[in-house]
């Protein structure tokens, strides 16, 4: 048997002048267009395994934030915790500076509340549920590492000429990319009472840009709401949206610095979009979600869960941080074959076509779980360079090297995390071949 209890609260509403993260540039908020929440859902079983699974708008949840909510919960139960990555909330994660300065009051107020609902929800009654599990296909994302000549414009203002082929942040239709919308819901004799949903894209577009937003992981929360009730706990991780960003039409209505920036030679560039396009492109991806639910199938479960962990050490070889930087995988598992696949980091999308051979039927793949903060690439992006690789390394107050072999080390790690149910398949099927192709 499968028990679930759920919990979601409001984040205390940030103030005025509080710094955004998300960026380089310094952004203040000016107002608040949306709420931000925590989602928490509890799952049990009968042989009293226990772990928690929540999502928070934020930007990322570091290592010290995990830290400091399992020092404050003193839970016996195992936290599985994902950022929904929004761009339009104050930061919680005081070891990325560059990208958001931490409000110490705010932050403080935040942990309070999360712990205190933690807490609350491991005391809750709970229900019986089965799990069902959907998915679709959409055109609703796109790469955007490009492969393009261009000229820094930057440098050319300060007298100094750069042009040349590199990986550019811009749409790249021909990257690798997950394009699916896939959920687990979590359903009750009363109805559906959890969805847990993920769709590879960054929610780094909203167009407000000094506006506190959960971006368009709120938006479909608040549809989902009034299609299950508010009763219905929604809970989004990002996939593996480290180089994956939405894929709709650009805005009319947009900067004059956007527009000078489709204009220049040269100069491939993330799009900019207006309130209109993110509302229609939200209600396309709306449609697909509900695609998704509308064509669930139950999962065939034995009733138990679990969740594995499993430290990638020196990930990241740093030259200032004796241990370099770690990567934290886990796997919960839902069933024999069905569960979720947690990755701390951004995992960029072509981590796709590594991770889609792994011998499970039904599993939701994603990065941004609590832990270290940066890009993780494969190895087969190390020598293209780019953002992702070496770019966001200032920014996020890192430095050092990839190691070379890093898809076989992550590949090999996950494979260890899913071997028992490589195993259970292989009794049920002996002829059934497992070998993956990396």
């Amino acid at each position: 048997m499968l028990y679930l209890r759920t919990s979601s609260v409001r984040l205390p509403e940030p103030k005025t002048g509080m710094a955004l993260a998300g960026y380089a540039n310094r952004r203040t908020l000016t107002s608040v267009d949306g709420h931000l929440t925590a989602n928490f859902a509890c799952l049990s079983d009968n042989d009293s395994n226990e772990i928690i699974v929540g999502s928070i708008d934020t930007l990322f949840i570091s290592k010290k934030l995990l830290e400091d909510i399992n020092k404050k919960t003193g839970s016996s139960s195992k936290l599985l915790l994902f950022s929904t990555h929004t761009h339009n909330a104050p930061s919680l994660a005081n070891e990325l500076p560059l990208l958001g300065e931490v409000n110490p009051v705010w932050y403080a107020e935040v942990l309070d509340l999360l712990a205190y609902e933690i807490n609350k929800l491991r005391h809750r009654p709970a229900v019986q549920v089965t799990v069902s599990y959907g998915e679709k296909n959409t055109d609703l994302n796109v790469n955007r590492r490009k492969n393009s000549y261009a000229l820094d414009y930057r440098k050319l203002a300060r007298g100094k000429f750069s042009f040349g082929r590199k990986i550019c942040l811009a749409p790249n239709k021909h990257g690798v990319i997950d394009h699916r919308v896939r959920l687990f819901s979590f359903e009750s004799e009363t109805g559906t009472r959890c969805i847990l949903w993920s769709f590879a894209a960054h929610a780094a577009f909203y167009p407000n840009h000094r506006s506190v937003s959960a971006d368009f992981p709120g938006a479909i929360r608040e549809k989902l709401h009034e299609i299950y009730g508010d009763q219905c706990c929604i809970i989004y991780v990002p996939g593996l949206a480290g180089s994956a960003i939405p894929y709709r039409e650009q805005g009319i209505l947009v900067s004059p610095k956007t527009w000078l920036a489709r204009l220049l030679p040269f100069h491939p560039a993330l799009p900019g979009y207006s309130v209109k396009s993110f509302k229609r492109w939200t209600a396309r991806l709306m449609k697909a979600i509900q695609s998704a639910c509308d064509n669930r199938k139950p999962i065939c479960q034995d009733g138990k869960i679990s969740l594995r962990e499993e430290i990638i050490p020196n990930i990241l070889v740093s030259h200032d941080r004796k241990n370099g930087v770690d990567l934290m995988a886990s796997y919960l598992s839902l069933g024999a074959n069905v569960g979720l696949l947690a990755y701390s980091g951004e995992m960029l999308g072509e981590w796709s076509q590594y991770l889609m051979h792994l011998p499970l039927d039904r599993i939701i793949a994603t990065g941004y779980a609590g832990g270290d903060c940066l890009y993780i690439p494969p190895s087969s992006e190390l020598s293209k360079g780019g953002y992702e690789v070496d770019g966001f390394k200032f920014y996020f107050s890192l430095d050092g090297s990839f190691q070379e072999d890093i898809t076989d080390c992550v590949v090999k790690a996950t494979e260890g995390l899913v071997s028992n149910e490589q195993v259970d398949n292989r009794r049920s099927d002996p002829g059934r071949s497992y070998s993956a192709r990396y």
